[in-house]
């Protein structure tokens, strides 16, 4: 007579082994969920001393192995299907099978089976992965290919036990992806709508008040995103070449109603600054290249600089430009200046802010300014916001600069006729 399912648990059950799982951040998880399954798998078959545990998923009638760890011996791959009616995760669903065989060849359901001899399948521990709505996404098993009289219900206990975990990895990841694909709609429909807009914000030459360039500041007219949250949004969503596309093509636009010395910059995310594709789509876009500038951010984290120049490479050699922007916020952008060896460095705001009151701040712009003729690259100012601010700049000789002293950014209509702000007219 075949044993009846135990469902009991051992509350004596040692579960060390799963400590060092204690500290991973479910709220975390993404495409690579697998990789937390695995290493989970892999503990729990050394545990049990087993060859192969594997998390499977039920789908149209078939069993497909998602996540497996296993000796070299085994003979089943991530992808394989089989159907589910010949495994023993469906009679383990079912109840026709007990979660513990401790020897497959003397059990009449597992011996009559033919992935028992397929797989090499000895002794056997499985149970069902269920969701928190109560569907069962699969099973999670481990088995090996001889009999063990040893597996008992603390073994059981580790299965459920990764099971239950394996079920809330899955589920988390169900969401995020829910939710992923919600957010890439939402990102399209800003691209596709025309919700993205662009405006300009004019870098003035501080001795003579010429406008000499425009920072290209992006705008989204739906009212549901600040430009940063934006573009963040697409760098998580993998949409950051999209959006940026998007930009570029309005930049496009923007150019011809321009003089033509005038330069352009847009912000440009480092993902896309190692992007082979967007670089040579960049180069083959019909942009004045030696009018336009890519600013990097300051905080914008960029991991290996030497493939970054070499894709920049062809782009610098056509004119096109590189600025390091919010520089003196943080280390980030000394490691840019250091590795990128950019045309222009723009100083953050913070140490615009007050400067005609900081004589440190003054004494660190001085010393950067020095730094910028040794090294070649202009440097220039943001947040420009008061006279006193300026009057403070102009004597320590800073040539550009930008801010709401002289315009808030505007469509690019505004400067149509404008060209040069009056300095002493600011007063």
């Amino acid at each position: 007579m075949d044993q009846a399912p135990d469902n009991t648990i051992d509350p004596s059950a040692d579960f060390d082994i799963f400590k060092s799982f204690f500290d991973i951040s479910l709220s975390h998880v993404d495409d690579d969920w697998t990789e937390i399954v695995q290493k989970l798998l892999h503990s729990l078959r050394e545990h049990l001393n087993m060859e192969v545990a594997f998390l499977s998923e039920f789908t149209e009638g078939k069993r497909r192995f998602q996540v497996i760890s296993q000796i070299d011996s085994s003979n089943i791959e991530v992808g394989d299907e089989d159907s589910l009616c010949d495994s023993y995760c469906y009679h383990i669903v079912q109840n026709s099978l007990p979660q513990i065989i401790k020897d497959t060849k003397a059990h009449k359901i597992t011996n009559g089976l033919k992935v028992t001899r397929r797989i090499n399948i000895g002794s056997y521990i499985g149970v069902p992965v269920i969701l928190s709505d109560g569907k069962v996404y699969g099973t999670l098993c481990v088995f090996k290919g001889v009999a063990d009289s040893r597996l008992n219900q603390k073994d059981l206990a580790y299965v459920r036990v990764i099971a239950d975990l394996s079920a809330t990895i899955i589920e988390i990841q169900q969401n995020n992806a829910s939710i992923d694909t919600e957010l890439k709609d939402n990102i399209r429909k800003v691209i596709a709508n025309g919700a993205l807009a662009v405006k300009l914000h004019p870098v003035v030459n501080l001795k003579t008040g010429n406008i000499v360039g425009y920072e290209v500041l992006s705008r989204i007219n739906d009212g549901q995103w600040p430009p940063h949250k934006f573009f963040e949004s697409a760098v998580y969503a993998g949409l950051s070449e999209e959006a940026t596309t998007r930009v570029l093509e309005l930049t496009k636009s923007v150019f011809p109603q321009l003089p033509s010395h005038i330069s352009l910059s847009i912000n440009i995310t480092p993902d896309l600054l190692a992007n082979t594709s967007f670089m040579s789509s960049l180069a083959n876009s019909g942009l004045p290249l030696e009018r336009l500038v890519l600013e990097i951010t300051e905080h914008s984290l960029i991991d290996d600089y030497s493939i970054v120049e070499k894709v920049l490479a062809p782009l610098r050699e056509e004119g096109l430009r590189i600025a390091v922007d919010d520089a003196g916020a943080g280390y980030s952008s000394l490691r840019h200046v250091v590795a990128l060896a950019p045309e222009i460095v723009k100083l953050d705001m913070t140490l615009t802010k007050d400067v005609h009151k900081d004589s440190t701040k003054q004494s660190l712009i001085r010393a950067l300014m020095g730094f910028a003729k040794e090294r070649r690259f202009e440097l220039e100012t943001e947040g420009i916001e008061t006279v006193k601010e300026l009057q403070a700049l102009q004597s320590i000789g800073v040539r550009g600069g930008q801010g709401f002293l002289f315009d808030e950014p505007q469509p690019v209509e505004y400067f149509k006729d404008k060209h040069q702000y009056h300095l002493l007219d600011l007063n």
